[in-house]
């Protein structure tokens, strides 16, 4: 009697795990089947083009969108041993922009050694064409020949749909000195109906054969609706030819308002 209890009991036993197991999977397959849909399920659904994205989700599908092009990129001296590194890119995707976007310069000098790198995110806006730009890069006394800009592969890019107006910026006044030193003074409109909590500027400026002489950024803080501000630029020496052509981009993130 105590052999046949023993393996009633231990039969007991194993038929409490299996019932266990089966109600589990089966409460698991009641969710999965019957919870709402959502961008963040791991499924497609809801008229989804792939798995929690396109369609009705935010998050742009990695085959909807193409790679920001890079212009051009430039490595800029501004004293012995010290150069700025900056490019001119475009997003060419009407509804898609990023919340962040890993980027990386490298400075190469003529016999293709790597002299120089910096690393960092930016946001990008949908069809917006924008500078980035890094301050500041030491060389030492090598001498860069040429800037690379790397950025993160297309499938490594979270995509978010965006659907708002841009900003409305315009450049009511530029203004350039020469002496005692280079200094640019930008007049910016915000004729937006929103405030912006930074805006960017970026200028650039160029010789008469288009040649990048120098860039720079500053970043205007607290913009209203309808206000008049002025960005303010300074470089250190005076540059190697004339100021020809002053290019201006002003930038909010549409990622975050």
């Amino acid at each position: 009697m105590d052999i046949l209890n023993w393996r009633a009991k231990r039969q007991i036993f194993y038929l409490a795990i299996f019932a266990a197991l089966a109600l589990a999977i089966l409460g698991a397959a009641i969710f999965w089947f019957s919870s709402e849909p959502t961008c963040f399920d791991g499924r497609k659904n809801q008229k989804e083009e792939e798995i929690d994205c396109g369609g009705p989700c935010g998050k742009k599908c990695a085959g909807e969108t193409k790679n920001p092009a890079v212009l051009w990129s430039r490595a800029i001296k501004t004293s012995d041993g010290i150069y700025d590194a900056a490019a001119l890119v475009e997003n060419p995707n009407i509804f898609a922009g990023i919340q962040s976007l890993p980027y990386k310069f490298k400075l190469y000098d003529q016999r293709n050694v790597l002299v120089g790198v910096r690393e960092g995110e930016i946001f990008v806006n949908p069809a917006e064409r924008f500078m980035i730009f890094e301050p500041g890069i030491v060389t030492k006394e090598k001498i860069p020949a040429r800037a690379v800009l790397e950025m993160a592969a297309k499938e490594e890019i979270d995509w978010v749909r965006i659907e708002k107006n841009p900003p409305n910026f315009s450049v009511e006044k530029k203004t350039f000195y020469k002496d005692p030193f280079p200094f640019l003074e930008v007049k910016v409109h915000n004729r937006s109906l929103t405030s912006f909590p930074e805006v960017y500027v970026n200028a650039v400026i160029y010789d008469k054969d288009n040649n990048v002489q120098a860039a720079s950024q500053t970043v205007l803080d607290a913009v209203e609706p309808d206000a008049l501000r002025f960005a303010f630029f300074t470089w250190q020496k005076p540059f190697e030819k004339e100021a020809e052509i002053i290019e201006i981009f002003l930038r909010a993130n549409q990622t975050e308002f």
